[in-house]
Parts: C-alpha cells; sequence; structure tokens
C-alpha cells in the first residue's frame, strides 16, 4: 500500500468521527430546544392566561362598584350593559384556563375556582337586582363587601395555581439543565476516543513507512554530518513514494548547492522575524511593546537612532504620537498630523521611504565618545488588514541593505498584529465596563482570548522554521475582530432593553404611588380627626392609638417619597431648578424645624456660617434642604447625648466637583454636618450610602430606618454636580460634608426665573391673615370629585367637622353632572385617576364652562411624579396637592381660595 493511500484512510477515519460527533450533538440540541419551546408554549401560556383573568375579574368588579345607587334610568342602563360586558369578557377568560388543564390536580382546582365565580356571579347580579329596583347605598354596601370577599378567595386560588406553574417552570428548567451537563460529559467521552483513535491511526501510519524509508534516512544523516558545501546524493530505485523523495532530495540537493548563500540569508531572516514575533506575544499594552520592540529592530538592522510613532484620532483629526525612542532622547517633535514631516507623509503615502543623502545639520546620533549625523534615514507604515497603525523611524551611518529592509517590512507586519489584537483587548475591556448585566459573558469571552493568545505564543515559537504560520494567525484576528463586533451588537441590544425596563419601572411605581396613597390618604384624615376628638368621646388612651396610626401613616409617606425620590435620580428624571439660596435663611429654617427634637433628646443644636461663605448659592434649593434633612435626621438619631452642629463654609482650594457641563462654577461650599453620636466603623462607611442598607444590617439593631436616606443625598449630591464626604471615629461620632457648587447664572436664566416668580405671585390669591378657619370656611358648598369611597367619606367627614356643606361625586362625569345642578359651589376637590372620565378631562370640561371659569379647582393626586403638578395647572386646576392629604395643609389652602368668595 502506497503512503498517499494509508494517510487517506487514517485521515479519513478521523472526518468520519467528526461527522459523527457533530451529527449527534445536532440531534441533541434540537431535542433540549424543542423540550424548551414545549415548556414556554405550554406553562408560561397557562400564567398568562391566569394574568389576563385577574385583569378582567378587577374590571368586572370595578364596574360593579361603580352601578349608580338611586339614578335615572337611562344611566343606569347604561352602567349595566358596561358591566355586563365586563362580566362576559371575564367569563371567557376562565374558559380559556379551563380549556389549559393539562391534568386531573388542575381540573379539580378549576372545579373549585369555577364555583367561587359562580357565587361571585350570584352576588353579582344581587348587586345588579338592588342598583335596578332603585335600593338605598345601605343595602348595596353589605353585598359588595361580601362579593370582595369571595373575589379575594378567588384571587387567593389563582395565585396559588399560578405557584405551582412556576414551580413546574421552575422544576422542568433543573431537568433541562441535567440534559445538558450530560451533553458535555458525552462530548468530552467523544474528545478522550477521538484523541485515542487519531494516535493510534497516526502509530499505525508512521510505522507503515518508516521501514521504507531506513534507507533515506541513513543518506541524510550522513548528510547532516557532512561538509555543508556539498550533500550526497540518493540512489534510489525504487518508484514508490520512496523513490519519488530521493529525486525530490537531489534536486533540492543541487538548489542548495547553487543558493547556499541565500538560504543562510533565509534562515537569519526567519530566526530573526520568529524572535520578533515571540518578544511582541507577551506584550499587553502599546508603551510596552513599543518599548521592547524598538530597541530590538535597531540593534537587529544596525540602526543608531529610532522612534515609534503610534497613530491616534481626536476631533476628527488623526495624528502620530511619540510613543517610544531608541538613542534619541526627547529630541525632535512628539507628534506629527498626518501629511507633516516625514513621519507624517509615511502615515498618508503608507509606502516604504529611504533617505540616504541625509544633510549634515539634520541631526546628531551621540555616544560617550562624540556625535556624528546618520547617513541613511528609513521610515516603515506599520499595516495590518489595511488599516494603518503607526509608523517607524530609523536612522543610521551607512545605508540599510536589502536583507535588513525585507527584515524591516516582515518585523512590522508582526507588529501590526500584535497593535491589532492589544487594540481589540482594550476594546473588549471598554465593552465590559459599559454593562454589569454582560460582565460574565465578556469576562468568558476576555478568557478565550487569553486561550487563544497562549496558543498563538505556541504557535510563534515553531515560526523558527515555519514561517506560513503567519498566515493562520492573520485569520484568526479577523475571526476575533467579528466576534468583537457580535459582542458590541448585543450590548447595543442590551442597552435598548435596559431603557425599556427604565421606562416599565417608572410606570410601575407611579402607579404604585397612587395605589398606595389612595388608602393612605383616608386613614391619616380619619386618624387625625379621630386625634383631635372635637366631640370629646374618646379617652385619652384611644386618643393616643389614633396619634400612633397618623404617625405610623406619616412614617410610611416618607418611604414611599424615599423610593420615588430613588427612582427618579436612577431615571434621570429628577431635574435642577436653580435658584437663590441664603445659607442665613437655611439654617434659620432647618434650626425651626430641628429644635423641638433637640430639646426633646437634651442635644445642643447649633448653626455656624464662616465669614468666607457667599451670602448666595446658586443652586437647587429644595434639593439641598432635603439632603441637609436627612444629614440632620440622621445625626440626631444616632446621637444620644452631647452636640449636633451644621455648618457653612467657602471649600479649599483643593476640592474639586464634577459640575454641569451647561454651567461655570463661581465657587465651591462645603456644608458640615457633625454629631457626637455612636460613629461609623471604617468597613462599613461605604455600605452606608448604598439602598437599604445601613452599617447595623441586623434585625436586632438599635436604630430603626429604610436606609434610603444617605443614597438619596448621594445621588441628589451627584445631581447637584457635588458630593458628600464622610469621616468618623467610632464612639466619637461623625463628620458628613457636603460639597456643592454655585454656578454663575447667566442675565438670561435670571430673567426667566423673574417672569416666572412674577406669573406665579399673579396668579395666587393674596395670603389671609386675621380670619379664622371656622369663620372663613363654615357654611361653604365643596364638591368633592373622587372615586374611592374611603377617600369620600374621610374627607366628608372631615371638612363636615368644618361645617362646610359636602356634594360628591365618584367620576368627573358624574363631578360635571352635580356641578351642574348645584351652580352655587364655592370649590371642587377633584381627584386625577378615576374611570370613566378622569380629572385630567373633567378640568377642561369644566373650564369650557363660562360660569365656572373662575371656580377654585384643587386637584388630588396620589402618583406624586415629577411632571404631576404642571399637567394639572394646564389642565385647569387652581392649585394641587399630592396624597395623602395632610389636612391642616388641606384647611389652609382652601382657606386662601376661598377668602375673595
Amino acid at each position: 500500500m502506497r503512503i498517499g493511500t494509508k494517510l487517506y484512510c487514517g485521515f479519513g477515519l478521523i472526518v468520519l468521527l467528526i461527522v459523527v460527533v457533530a451529527l449527534f450533538l445536532l440531534q441533541m440540541f434540537d431535542g433540549l430546544n424543542q423540550n424548551t419551546m414545549q415548556m414556554v408554549n405550554q406553562r408560561y401560556e397557562k400564567v398568562r392566561q391566569i394574568s389576563a383573568f385577574r385583569y378582567e375579574l378587577n374590571h368586572w368588579s370595578r364596574e360593579l362598584r361603580s352601578l349608580p345607587v338611586q339614578a335615572d334610568q337611562a344611566a343606569l342602563t347604561e352602567q349595566l350593559n358596561i358591566a355586563e360586558a365586563s362580566r362576559l369578557t371575564a367569563l371567557v377568560a376562565l374558559d380559556s384556563i379551563d380549556k389549559s388543564a393539562a391534568d386531573e390536580g388542575d381540573r379539580q382546582r378549576m372545579v373549585k375556582i369555577k364555583s367561587i365565580v359562580f357565587n361571585y356571579d350570584q352576588l353579582g347580579e344581587a348587586v345588579v337586582r338592588a342598583a335596578t329596583a332603585g335600593g338605598s347605598p345601605e343595602q348595596v354596601q353589605p353585598l359588595l363587601f361580601e362579593a370582595a370577599q369571595v373575589r379575594s378567595d378567588i384571587i387567593r386560588e389563582l395565585d396559588h395555581m399560578q405557584n405551582e406553574e412556576e414551580a413546574a417552570i421552575k422544576k422542568e428548567m433543573g431537568h433541562l439543565q441535567t440534559i445538558y451537563r450530560n451533553a458535555v460529559n458525552i462530548i468530552y467521552g467523544y474528545i478522550v476516543v477521538g484523541v485515542l483513535l487519531a494516535v493510534g491511526i497516526t502509530y499505525w501510519v508512521i510505522e507503515g513507512i518508516t521501514g521504507n524509508l531506513n534507507k533515506v534516512t541513513t543518506v541524510l544523516s550522513n548528510a547532516v554530518n557532512s561538509n555543508l558545501d556539498y550533500l550526497p546524493r540518493l540512489h534510489v530505485s525504487t518508484k514508490d513514494e520512496v523513490g519519488e523523495i530521493a529525486a525530490a532530495f537531489n534536486k533540492m540537493a543541487d538548489v542548495l548547492d547553487t543558493h547556499a548563500e541565500l538560504e543562510q540569508e533565509q534562515n537569519w531572516l526567519n530566526l530573526n522575524i520568529a524572535d520578533i514575533a515571540t518578544m511582541c506575544q507577551g506584550k499587553v499594552d502599546f508603551k510596552s511593546l513599543a518599548q521592547a520592540f524598538l530597541p530590538k529592530i535597531a540593534t537587529i538592522v544596525g540602526a543608531s537612532y529610532g522612534i515609534f510613532y503610534l497613530k491616534q484620532q481626536r476631533n476628527g483629526e488623526q495624528y502620530l504620537l511619540k510613543l517610544s525612542a531608541y538613542a534619541g532622547a526627547e529630541s525632535g517633535e512628539r507628534c506629527f498630523r498626518f501629511g507633516d514631516g516625514l513621519a507624517g507623509q509615511c502615515a498618508v503615502s503608507r509606502k516604504l521611504m529611504v533617505i540616504n543623502e541625509v544633510p549634515d545639520d539634520y541631526m546628531k546620533i551621540t555616544s560617550g565618545l562624540g556625535q556624528a549625523p546618520p547617513r541613511s534615514i528609513i521610515l516603515l507604515p506599520i499595516e495590518f488588514e489595511n488599516q494603518l497603525w503607526g509608523v517607524l523611524e530609523l536612522a543610521s551611518f551607512s545605508p540599510l541593505g536589502r536583507l535588513e529592509q525585507k527584515l524591516l517590512l516582515e518585523a512590522v507586519n508582526s507588529v501590526g498584529i500584535t497593535l491589532s489584537i492589544i487594540h481589540s483587548r482594550v476594546q473588549v475591556e471598554n465593552l465590559l465596563e459599559e454593562s454589569q448585566a454582560l460582565a460574565q459573558e465578556l469576562q468568558e469571552q476576555s478568557e478565550e482570548l487569553q486561550t487563544q493568545q497562549e496558543e498563538l505564543n505556541a504557535q510563534q515559537e515553531e515560526l523558527i522554521a515555519i514561517n506560513e504560520q503567519l498566515e493562520q494567525q492573520y485569520s484568526q484576528s479577523e475571526i476575533k475582530s467579528r466576534e468583537l463586533e457580535k459582542a458590541k451588537a448585543t450590548l447595543e441590544k442590551h442597552a435598548k432593553q435596559l431603557t425599556q425596563s427604565s421606562k416599565y419601572k417608572s410606570e410601575f411605581l407611579a402607579n404604585m404611588s397612587h395605589e398606595l396613597r389612595t388608602p393612605l390618604n383616608s386613614l391619616l384624615i380619619l386618624a387625625q380627626i379621630l386625634a383631635e376628638n372635637k366631640v370629646g368621646n374618646l379617652t385619652e388612651r384611644q386618643v393616643e392609638y389614633a396619634n400612633t396610626i397618623c404617625s405610623s401613616g406619616h412614617d410610611l409617606l416618607n418611604l414611599i417619597n424615599d423610593i420615588l425620590d430613588l427612582s427618579k435620580i436612577e431615571s434621570g428624571r429628577m431635574e435642577v431648578n436653580l435658584s437663590e439660596v441664603k445659607p442665613q435663611e437655611v439654617c434659620l429654617h432647618l434650626t425651626n424645624q430641628f429644635k423641638l427634637m433637640a430639646g426633646r433628646k437634651g442635644i445642643e443644636f447649633t448653626t455656624k456660617i464662616n465669614p468666607d461663605t457667599p451670602a448666595v448659592i446658586h443652586t437647587d434649593e429644595q434639593r439641598l434642604r432635603q439632603v441637609l434633612k436627612n444629614l440632620l435626621s440622621n445625626a440626631f438619631k444616632f446621637t444620644e447625648t452631647g452636640s449636633v452642629t451644621l455648618e457653612f463654609s467657602k471649600a479649599p482650594a483643593s476640592v474639586t466637583v464634577s459640575a454641569r457641563d451647561d454651567l461655570a462654577v463661581e465657587h465651591i461650599v462645603a456644608i458640615a454636618v457633625q454629631d457626637t453620636g455612636i460613629g461609623i466603623p471604617d468597613d462599613k462607611q461605604d455600605i452606608i450610602f448604598k439602598a437599604f442598607r445601613q452599617a447595623d444590617g441586623t434585625t436586632s439593631r438599635k436604630y430603626g430606618g429604610t436606609g434610603l436616606g444617605l443614597t438619596i443625598s448621594r445621588d441628589i449630591a451627584n445631581l447637584l454636580g457635588g458630593y458628600i464626604e464622610v469621616r468618623s471615629v467610632l464612639g466619637q461620632g461623625s463628620t458628613f460634608i457636603l460639597y456643592v457648587p454655585s454656578y454663575v447664572k447667566s442675565s438670561a436664566g435670571e430673567a426667566v426665573q423673574q417672569a416666572s416668580a412674577t406669573l406665579s405671585a399673579g396668579y395666587l390669591p393674596a395670603t389671609v391673615e386675621g380670619n379664622s378657619d371656622q369663620e372663613l370656611l363654615a357654611g361653604k358648598k365643596i364638591l368633592i370629585v373622587d372615586d374611592d369611597m374611603r377617600n369620600l367619606f374621610a374627607l366628608t367627614s372631615a371638612l363636615e367637622n368644618q361645617q362646610m356643606k359636602v356634594l360628591i361625586a365618584e367620576n368627573g362625569k358624574e363631578g360635571i353632572a352635580v356641578l351642574q345642578q348645584h351652580s352655587d359651589v364655592d370649590l371642587i376637590l377633584m381627584d386625577v385617576m378615576m374611570p370613566e372620565m378622569d380629572g385630567f378631562t373633567a378640568l377642561r370640561q369644566i373650564r369650557q364652562f363660562p360660569e365656572f371659569k373662575d371656580l377654585p379647582v384643587i386637584a388630588l393626586t396620589a402618583k406624586a411624579m415629577t411632571t404631576d403638578r404642571e399637567q394639572c395647572l394646564q389642565a385647569g386646576a387652581s392649585d394641587y396637592i399630592s396624597k395623602p392629604v395632610n389636612l391642616e395643609q388641606l384647611i389652609s389652602l382652601m382657606r386662601v381660595w376661598l377668602y375673595d368668595r
């Protein structure tokens, strides 16, 4: 059997093994993909149907609660039609869940759920009959309450079913992961078998041909040990591969004898290229590569002076930066624009430039023995894949020969490959910093790059004998570039997903604010009414209970506000409104706010304004006060004895801030809050600024709180362009220093602010002084428009205590109807978020009636987002207040607007 036949058979078996393994893997991963898709289509679809039914059930329930009682027949018939449509939609969604029941357990649970839904349907029909018969609210409310309990049972059963489906999804995911791990183990097994088979085939092929090559080996051994000026010849008469090898060897001997000198030059060239390529592979940055390569190549080719230029780009302009120099110290220009000088011209033309007639006054090459001008200068562009990376400039006392120039061309190609790899690594590191969500994936890619780099290092050792392997490096670099492009596209896709997630988060927080503040509004109002005990029928303990409820409600409100502030900062929705802030007024405001707390705890509270402090600071006064309030609250909370000090001063010149790009910084103010409290350990001073974290994070901690105050304060400080610094000694106290820039305000900005202040002053009525609330409010007729019965009850009770006449409506449409029937209404309290017709629409329609154009309307909203106030005023509201309503604030606001009426 011929040698070629043996090789074909051996490698054919290896290829066959690779094909079998590939087909097996494709089949295995196809089955894994089908199982995954089946799980998603069945389990996830069922969870989605459950969510759809819950939505329709809530809509059905809301329509039942909205049925008008003792209303005209036309309105009742319209509302009954809406309620019946909601009922049918909910029953259709329930039927979809029933059809997706996959086992006996699901079918039994669906029987139970359908039974409860049937009871709820019966209660709904009872509510409809009562409304149709003209029943009173006292007759309808018990039915609605019982229906709400039955709806809670339905929701509980649906939650249980949904939890089971989610648990099943997690279980199936675990099963798929087990299949995946088994597949990986099988792959490893096939790899081991393939390696063993390849080794066996290789051994078989080698053993088959070594016997026929003994003669050739003997002659070749003698050739190695003989005089290199003449190589022996082979005399083989066989016609197989050995004979062909003998003939080829004889021809090679003839060529080698003829070109011995040329071969020696090529060996020298390959040896130095391999040495340079091996040296380059160990460099991970541009600077170290240039510093290692330049002395190496200058020594090999006999140059006495050299510069390594790296291509840079800034503001759309390309230039060459001197990265390293050899024997040239720091002389000459440091950078060249493309086209300037010999280096710049070489970068533009991308061609080898050789200058052998150098003037004597061009430059001097200096040594300890003297100095002399060079006689030859050579410049080479450093390229890879038709992309310029830099320029190499060398000077010598004699012109470089043909072999040296060829070495330079090959060497700069190796450097170009390494520069491309370093640039690719830098790009990967930058991409890693841009997204934490892809950190693990990019880490794996970095490790893969490192592994391939190590493989390249091993391959570079073979370049001593085989220069052709450089082509393989070129192809691998192209593959990595395409992989980096794919990674960049993936990062851009995830960035868009993060933006969408941020939008959904803001919408979710707005809706949650409304859902939490609506019941909290009625709770605080009723608790305040009970605490006032105007009737005098409550005991002191009961009044204490009411005060506790009111205090707890305000604590919950503060927590909601903190979470909303944190969300606004994270999503970039919190705006900065510059104004003139006077440190003296800030100190007076904070002294009035905290003096009662200081007196109650027996702590000395002082404020100090150093003489170097500016009289006026241009920043956001509301945000500044919010940060200082949080810092002072913490100081008083963690201080049992001693003092708390607030001090304003001008920041040292060494302090720098990241100010806003569109404004200039006039000066930087340092505001310190110092206490003699418990202090903060060194290892906890970074943790306290993280959301929901405290220095003592255990469940048995002495001091309460959510851990959001310092997080929000830090983010607001960054928003203002400053930052917060903490200094603390455990057991001795802490000092928090807020560095905030004071911006230089332009004349246009001051004009806009003055115009805004004038407009606001003209829009609001004058402050009322000297009149009592009871005299001003008694007998006034107020219309409350709100879809929540709890808020209607709470506000009605509070206003009737002020001897006011109260009318109510449960949506905007009904509110307009009531207003037309009672044109003598003095003021409207309008909720914003309502079914059928929201508050914004109702406000716009009310302002279209000439008789109600100047009627005071105070908008109420539980969302409390950034743009709510502007939306309310644009819709036609006279003023705005957020839920939960502070009763004293509401009474004061109504007193202002009712003064002229």
